[in-house]
């Protein structure tokens, strides 16, 4: 039973340190507008608490970031509206089953999470967080994988709402395979 919590917490919280890894390293698109803009090819989006929700931040060309590390594939978006900042994270196995519908769980290798400056939120099962992801497709010559997803997380750290629902949840984005995240020159010790 320690074990398994354990993996739970491991797994939850390599989701929430390479989400904050990479949302540390980003910068804000220019855009004409600093509100979700409309998806391009390559995109996140969701509806988060019935307000629509769009990643806006790059991280390198995009504004959604895909990668592998541990037999996990990450997505990962950002969203800045005036001094307000968020981020989503989704993982699952990095050879999914294409088309059906699994649920959210650290015990099979996936995770959701949603998070604020100030709060922070898990689709764990552990935590009473549920939610399920379709992988819609996974091109490994070009390295780009799509799906959909919801989810209603668990507030685990932070003050203010217990929870959070994500719904209508679309990605589509060039991953990388065996990334290693390295942390910002200013969060190194």
């Amino acid at each position: 039973m320690i074990n398994i919590k354990f993996r739970n917490a491991a797994l939850a919280a390599w989701a929430m340190l390479l989400s904050i890894i990479l949302f540390a390293s980003c910068k804000k698109s220019s855009g004409p507008t600093d509100g979700p803009t409309l998806p391009a090819e390559f995109y996140l989006t969701a509806t988060v608490d019935g307000k629509a929700w769009s990643a806006n931040i790059k991280n390198g060309d995009n504004n959604v970031a895909g990668g592998t590390s541990g037999g996990l594939l990450f997505v990962i978006g950002a969203q800045a509206l005036g001094t307000d900042s968020s981020a989503l994270v989704i993982a699952f196995p990095s050879n999914p089953q294409l088309n059906a519908v699994k649920a959210f769980d650290p015990l099979q290798k996936s995770v959701a999470a949603y998070s604020t400056k100030i709060n922070q939120f898990s689709a764990d099962p552990a935590v009473n967080g549920s939610g399920s992801y379709v992988i819609k497709g996974k091109n490994d010559s070009s390295r780009v994988v799509e799906g959909t997803f919801n989810f209603t997380a668990m507030r685990v750290k932070g003050s203010g709402a217990s929870s959070v629902k994500v719904t209508d949840g679309k990605f589509r984005t060039v991953y990388r395979d065996n990334m290693t995240p390295e942390l910002p020159g200013n969060l190194k010790q």
